[in-house]
């Protein structure tokens, strides 16, 4: 019997430090996705195109016009249409691919 409850101590315990070895990036604030659906904000860590919109994933924290989609890295005004960019992020618990 003491077997038997020490067999299930060692394995609750395997699987506790299992658990907690998953979760380690999350605790430190590394769950930001690297691009970002500038429709939508569907999070993805690859580049490509969202499944949603169907549109080019950017990379996150990229400037983007939301009339023609016109990307650049710094803020200011789209060279295309003149309207002001607006910064992509990934919202807080989006969806990842």
């Amino acid at each position: 019997m003491k077997k038997l409850i020490l067999l299930f101590a060692a394995m609750l315990f395997a699987v506790n430090v299992n658990l907690a070895g998953d979760f380690k990036g999350r605790a430190n604030g590394d769950d930001k996705c690297a691009y970002c659906c500038p429709k939508c904000h569907h999070c993805s860590d690859k580049a490509g195109e969202c499944s949603k919109d169907k549109c080019a994933m950017v990379k996150n924290g990229t400037y983007c016009c939301k009339k023609d989609m016109t990307t650049s890295e710094v803020e200011g005004k789209c060279p295309k249409c003149g309207k002001s960019m607006h910064k992509v992020e990934c919202k807080k618990g989006a969806e990842k691919k």
